[in-house]
């Protein structure tokens, strides 16, 4: 495991960030997908459920970005 600060140790942490990055992007759709779906169910309550689920992945997803650029340009 690269612990230390070199280059490699910071572009292999910035390549699974990214790649976690991608995949709350991807659960992102999964959920608008869903919402559609519970929508035309008439399913408000899960609606929500789903929207207040995508909020909390927006800001990981802003807060692992945030932390990105500013430590592993």
């Amino acid at each position: 495991m690269l612990s230390d600060g070199s280059p490699i140790a910071r572009d292999e942490r910035k390549r699974r960030l990214l790649t976690v990055l991608d995949a709350w992007r991807g659960q992102m759709t999964k959920l608008e997908a869903s919402a559609v779906v519970h929508f035309q169910e008439q399913n408000l309550e899960r609606i929500s459920s789903l929207l207040a689920e995508k909020r909390r992945i927006e800001r990981r997803i802003e807060r692992v970005s945030g932390f990105i650029a500013r430590y592993l340009p």
